[in-house]
């Protein structure tokens, strides 16, 4: 259980309780866990075989997990393709292309056939830079881009300016297959779409008329930082800010309000420089949600015990990525065969974890230092 309430899903308005399993059930595939694997894997699962009966059961509120704590980008290749822990090489980034965008192909397809109502937006993503540190990731990830022939366009400091309304940066790419979206509407719209089933980022209230004028951004957006431990920012479709930028260490898979507030102090700094003229406003909400990453940046995929299929370790970017891997899963258990199987099959396990008291000191440690070395880009 998350200590605050994620912001998603408190703009939802009051949600009624959900299905609680109280008795013993028989089915013939039981999906663990409704987030972006599980919810399309069952998807799939119902898809494939229309006459068996399909259990999707999850500890919490789908959409209020760590599934709907994200920013709302459904990346079609990672934000850091030069990054090892997310591409390695020109055939890394491609593989990572195909899942990707196969999984928002399939998100696609509940916007469009099923009516999931999600925000959906084809804006693409800008990556945007506040430093020389910055201005020198952009340059090594449009090198990457080329390498394997992705559209992107650069943007200088006027343009970029004029986009979000903020003169923080002064230089970015514009990358156009990213979708935006409000994630925890789709998760909780998605699951109730299906048949029936059992079942660390700020964001300021509803901006007015004059405040928008005040900030004169274009439109909603997305925009990612040049450097990894930089902050996130979208403006949504209802005029909400929402900026991203903190990592911590989370003991036990849980954060605390300790961890909130130690968030919530670099928000405030964060929102001061991109928006000096609207950050006494405040925000309505902070929250955070769980990441899970391999030091190896290694994944689980596949079968793992006698009819027993799971993914784990998306390691970033989980909305497509863990949309194509919930549905390759499903591809993968009913024996059907995929250039997305055979990619994830291929890729390397997560080596073995250190004892944990060493991976606290040693995460720490890390993220504090990324977040300095980052500046103003967080």
């Amino acid at each position: 259980m998350e200590p605050t309430r994620s912001g998603w899903f408190a703009a939802l308005g009051p949600r009624p309780a959900a299905n609680q399993l109280d008795a013993d059930i028989a089915c013939d595939y039981l999906v663990v866990g409704g987030g972006w694997v599980g919810l399309h894997c069952a998807r799939r699962l119902g898809k494939l075989t229309p006459d068996a009966r399909v259990v999707l059961v999850d500890a919490g509120r789908i959409g209020d997990g760590a599934a709907g704590r994200c920013a709302g980008f459904a990346i079609d290749l990672a934000h850091n393709p030069r990054n090892k822990h997310f591409a390695e090489d020109k055939k890394g980034n491609e593989e990572e292309f195909h899942v990707n965008s196969e999984g928002i192909d399939y998100l696609r397809q509940a916007v469009e056939e099923m009516g999931v109502d999600c925000d959906w937006d084809p804006a693409g993503k800008y990556h945007a830079a506040a430093t020389e540190r910055g201005q020198k990731c952009l340059t090594e990830m449009s090198a990457a881009l080329k390498q394997i022939g992705k559209e992107h366009r650069w943007l200088g400091r006027e343009e970029i300016q004029a986009r979000t309304g903020s003169k923080h940066s002064f230089a970015a790419i514009h990358t156009p297959g990213t979708i935006l979206m409000q994630p925890t509407k789709y998760l909780v719209n998605m699951a109730a779409a299906l048949p029936k089933l059992y079942t660390y980022a700020l964001m300021a209230r509803l901006l007015t008329p004059s405040e928008m004028a005040v900030i004169g951004a274009s439109g909603p957006f997305g925009v990612i930082p040049a450097e990894s431990f930089g902050a996130t920012m979208r403006l949504t479709d209802d005029n909400r800010l929402l900026l991203r930028n903190v990592y911590s260490y989370a003991r036990n898979f849980r954060s605390n309000l300790g961890d909130v507030e130690y968030a919530r102090k670099h928000h405030e700094v964060a929102f001061q420089r991109r928006y000096p003229e609207l950050a006494h406003i405040g925000y309505a909400h902070s929250w955070g949600g769980l990441l899970t990453i391999a030091e190896n940046g290694g994944m689980i995929f596949g079968e793992l015990a006698d009819r027993v299929y799971g993914a784990a370790f998306c390691n970033g970017t989980e909305v497509a990525r863990g949309t194509g891997w919930g549905k390759a899963l499903a591809e993968l258990g009913l024996g059907q065969k995929s250039r997305s199987n055979d990619i994830l099959n291929a890729k390397t396990r997560p080596n073995r974890g250190y004892p944990a008291w060493l991976t606290e000191i040693g995460v720490r440690a890390t993220t504090k230092w990324r977040f300095f070395r980052a500046g103003k880009e967080t």
